[in-house]
């Protein structure tokens, strides 16, 4: 691997002298641009001399570090690849074939210093690295983010091609290209959702979170929200949340699911594909841009989506089907977390969670969000059953686990403090997670609230404790009747007898004694 690097390095070198070359030719061609022409067409010559010169800076970059071994030569390494790559995809436009090398030097380069990337074990990869069983490759992983981007740049190439020879007009416009892509990229993206959506509620499942781009829909605290996020038009990724309404479905109905999402795409693709190669002469002629856009889009979504990889937060289709099919700890996995789900939108309580299945699975998933997430659910079905020191043994495996995790989401953090404070008495414990929690700005909703009178309660601030868990429980009344919601409910009145020492409650939530003489919170000062 070493000597490969170093391959690589002078590959990178010797790239850079006509790198540089094409900016010096190119500065010299623009020097004798006229003070009045425009300054649109001024600032295009300017960033055509500006790109083959950052190209030279990252290529001489590369090759420095790579062969000085410092720290940073992955980043390098793995930027210089990228412009290989680019060469390559110049040298398919231009048919010039010996551009080729680059292409496969490209890949090769990516492949390379993404594996290097991926043995520093850290903190920072234990999120998207290859767990053993999955059916996952990192390599694969990094190879389908190259093959859909020179797929799609390959393919709107022989479509340019198709529309010279049929006589049609591309247009100019490269603001109106980006937005077509753009909206063809969500189009496709909803129409896979759209497969996964529909066949779930044919089978009888429930939808509880659609994600297409920067548009999300979740159901939160037992309602729908919207939420808009503009950083993921970056990506332009989309799931879709569909959750069994019986706990005993079959993984076969759980396999068509997952299936119908590459299916409908392959579909879609299809359909574009006629109707692009149709258009001259028809009245859709004027869209066969937009046509072919959606086309190419969804027939590489359709292929790649079979492809077994996994990204930050999830796994493809092909790799959830497989993981599936093959039994063990993922399909364990996958149950629990389909169960898990389910309680969301069902009467489904965390203590008819398949306690067995999530030990399986946790038992082989050590470490990551995954197994943290398992250790949870654990503690969860623990404290519904009302056994407390197998809920706090759960926690304290998902602590250890946390450490080495990137990052906690929010709704972790709250499920920590309560268990720090009402499972194990730990009061430093909870106040720690509590800071951390903080660090984020969460929103003060009833978890929130629950969160903050376990906390004050456990450091013996009885008072403020039991201020948070009035507002708190109000909120929490106010959440739908599904299971998940019911067992939050249950922790209220699991704290609240706690704050007073096994006092006789009331039917409306609050101790029947005298609370300034059975240690339950009486003052209504904010917390």
């Amino acid at each position: 691997m070493s000597l490969l690097r170093k391959v690589l390095a002078w590959c990178f070198a010797f790239a850079a002298f006509p790198s540089m070359w094409m900016a010096v030719t190119f500065a010299r061609a623009v020097v004798d641009v006229p003070q009045s022409s425009a300054l649109y067409a001024t600032a295009m010559k300017g960033i055509i001399v500006a790109v083959p010169l950052a190209f030279a800076v990252v290529l001489c970059g590369a090759a420095w570090t790579i062969l000085q071994r410092k720290t940073s030569a992955t980043k390098w390494g793995a930027a210089a690849s990228w412009v290989f790559i680019l060469f390559g995809i110049l040298g398919f436009y231009r048919r010039l074939h010996f551009l080729w090398v680059c292409l496969a030097l490209g890949i090769t380069g990516f492949v390379v210093f993404s594996l290097r990337d991926t043995n520093q074990s850290g903190q920072k990869n234990t999120a998207n690295r290859a767990s053993p069983g999955d059916g996952t490759n990192v390599i694969v992983g990094k190879l389908v983010t190259i093959v859909g981007f020179v797929g799609f740049v390959v393919g709107m190439g022989l479509w340019a091609r198709w529309s010279h020879s049929m006589g049609l007009s591309a247009g100019n416009d490269s603001i109106t290209s980006i937005l077509q892509a753009v909206v063809a990229s969500l189009l496709a993206i909803a129409a896979h959702e759209c497969g996964h959506a529909a066949t779930g509620i044919a089978l009888r499942m429930k939808i509880r979170a659609v994600v297409v781009g920067p548009l999300q829909w979740r159901i939160r605290d037992g309602k729908w929200e919207f939420q808009f996020l503009p950083k993921a038009l970056l990506s332009l990724g989309g799931s879709i949340g569909v959750v069994p309404s019986d706990p005993q479905q079959s993984h076969r109905e759980q396999i068509c699911m997952i299936a119908a999402g590459p299916f409908t795409s392959f579909c879609t693709g299809l359909l574009g594909l006629c109707a692009t190669l149709t258009a001259p002469g028809h009245p859709w002629e004027r869209a066969w841009q937009f046509l072919a856009l959606f086309t190419t889009i969804s027939l590489l979504a359709g292929v790649l989506n079979l492809v077994p990889f996994q990204t930050k937060t999830s796994y493809s289709d092909g790799a959830q089907i497989y993981q599936i099919l093959s039994g063990g700890p993922w399909a364990d996995y996958h149950r629990a977390l389909s169960i898990s789900s389910s309680s969301l939108v069902t009467s489904l309580r965390p203590k008819d969670y398949d306690i067995q299945a999530i030990e399986r699975a946790a038992a082989s998933i050590t470490d990551g969000p995954r197994g943290l997430h398992l250790r949870l659910l654990a503690s969860t079905y623990y404290c519904d059953c009302g056994r407390y020191l197998e809920a706090g043994r759960a926690l304290t495996e998902a602590e250890s686990i946390s450490e080495s995790t990137a990052d906690v989401p929010v709704e972790w953090h709250y499920e920590f403090i309560f268990g720090k404070a009402f499972f194990q008495h730990d009061a430093a414990g909870a106040r720690l997670w509590w800071e951390r929690l903080q660090a984020k700005k969460p929103g003060r909703n009833w978890d929130y609230w629950r969160s903050r009178s376990a906390l004050l309660w456990i450091e013996n601030h009885k008072e403020e404790a039991g201020e948070a868990w009035r507002q708190g429980n109000v909120l929490a009344q106010q959440l739908s009747n599904a299971g998940a919601n019911e067992f939050h409910r249950h922790t209220f009145f699991l704290l609240l007898q706690g704050m007073n020492a096994g006092c006789p409650i009331h039917a409306d939530g609050w101790p029947t004694s005298n609370p300034a003489t059975s240690g339950a919170p009486s003052s209504t000062r904010n917390g």
